[in-house]
C-alpha cells in the first residue's frame, strides 16, 4: 500500500507541474480536501473535490506568474505520503524560493489499477512572510 500511495501522489504532482487538471482529478477522490499553505498573495481557502482542484489551478494561474515545485523526496509514513522539496514562486517582480513539505493522506484501498483516491492534502512552507517582503 505504501508504494502505491507514493505512486498516486507522484502522478498528482506530475500532473500539477503540467497544470493538467483532468489528469489530477483522475487520481483524486471526489471528497478530496486540499489546504494550500497560506500566502499573502491570495486569500486563504480550502479546495474540495474535483471542482475545487480545477478552481485551485485557475487561482494559481491568476495569482502567480510562475509557481514551480521541485520534489526531492517522497516518503511513505503510514496512511500518509510526505513530500519534501522546494517551491519557487514569482509575482509582480518578487520571487520566493523556499523549502516546502507536503503531506497527503491516502485511502487504504485503491479503486482500480490506475486510480487511487487521494483523501486529503496539506502543504506547508517555512516561509510565512509576503512574497517580496
Amino acid at each position: 500500500m505504501g508504494r502505491a500511495n507514493v505512486e498516486v501522489v507522484t502522478r498528482l504532482l506530475d500532473a500539477f507541474a503540467r497544470r493538467d487538471g483532468e489528469a489530477m482529478v483522475e487520481v483524486l477522490d471526489e471528497d478530496f480536501l486540499f489546504e494550500p499553505a497560506p500566502t499573502p498573495a491570495r486569500e486563504y481557502r480550502t479546495y474540495v473535490g474535483h471542482s475545487g482542484m480545477r478552481q485551485y489551478l485557475n487561482d494559481v494561474g491568476e495569482t502567480w506568474e510562475r509557481l514551480d515545485l521541485t520534489i526531492q523526496e517522497y516518503r511513505h509514513a503510514g496512511d500518509y505520503v510526505l513530500v519534501f522539496g522546494r517551491i519557487y514562486t514569482a509575482r509582480q517582480g518578487s520571487v520566493a524560493d523556499d523549502p516546502a513539505t507536503f503531506r497527503a493522506l491516502c485511502a487504504s484501498v485503491f479503486a482500480g489499477p490506475s486510480r487511487g483516491p487521494l483523501c486529503g492534502s496539506r502543504s506547508e512552507s517555512r516561509r510565512r512572510s509576503p512574497v517580496g517582503a
